[in-house]
């Protein structure tokens, strides 16, 4: 994820720089819960990216998808750190498996997570989504959701085929907050570990996810859609197909 880089383009809320957009699109990313939290993810001593803001992610459904019907909203956390996405920005993704995900490779990726990591993804789900989801407070759910971020990044950024290994990015892949608070950092960092140790140590299959990538926009996650939401998105899908080849007819 390269997020934002300037002050001036944190105050605009000009969260990211603008991916490149396909013909159809299926998603519009509409806001980050709360505003989120600005920092810049490290590898070691070494920053990932620029600062940009984390947190829970917003969007809605503008296309058809059998993720769900036109209109529905649904929220995701990262899975893609070198990419971008931006703020009412519209994208065309693939809906895969997480074990698919994070595409394209990058220069800390040499490939997808695999089924281990994505595994261990539904369990720090099913285990660590209510922390965000129940906050009882604004600065709460900002803290929550910047940990369950980058507990899901130490998880994707784990030991999949030629990855980085698990000792790099449990202990490595950290978090430094824009706004320096070293109280507030220490805690993400440390309950960001200690969240994704517990989902890799554990077995279980978790809640089911699903994966939006894009070889262009950074790759998302969420829960995988109800059999019910699935079907809406089909049914859609084949209406407006129905009514594209009405037309042909008509025109021919």
């Amino acid at each position: 994820m390269r997020f934002v880089r300037s002050l001036a383009a944190l105050a605009a809320v000009a969260l990211f720089a603008c991916a490149a957009q396909a013909n159809t699109v299926e998603y519009q990313f509409n806001s980050v819960t709360n505003g989120g939290i600005a920092l810049t993810p490290y590898m070691g001593s070494t920053a990932m990216s620029g600062a940009g803001i984390i947190g829970q992610y917003n969007w809605t459904i503008i296309g058809p998808s059998t993720l769900g019907p036109v209109g529905m909203n649904f929220y995701t956390f990262c899975v893609d750190i070198p990419q971008d996405i931006a703020l009412n920005g519209q994208y065309d993704y693939t809906l895969t498996d997480p074990s698919n995900a994070p595409k394209p490779v990058s220069t800390y990726m040499n490939g997808p997570m695999g089924a281990d990591d994505a595994a261990a993804l539904g369990r720090l789900w099913a285990a660590d989504i209510g922390n965000v989801l129940n906050a009882t407070s604004v600065a709460n759910e900002l803290q929550a959701a910047a940990t369950f971020q980058l507990a899901v990044w130490k998880i994707t950024y784990n030991e999949a085929p030629d990855n980085l290994n698990t000792n790099d990015a449990l202990d490595n892949l950290t978090i430094k907050l824009y706004t320096a608070n070293s109280t507030l950092e220490n805690q993400i960092n440390a309950d960001a570990k200690s969240w994704a140790s517990a989902a890799l140590s554990s077995s279980g299959s978790g809640t089911p996810l699903i994966a939006l990538s894009s070889t262009t926009a950074q790759d998302q996650i969420t829960v995988a859609p109800t059999p019910a939401a699935a079907i809406a998105g089909l049914v859609l899908m084949a209406g407006m197909f129905a009514v594209r080849l009405r037309k042909r007819q008509m025109m021919a």
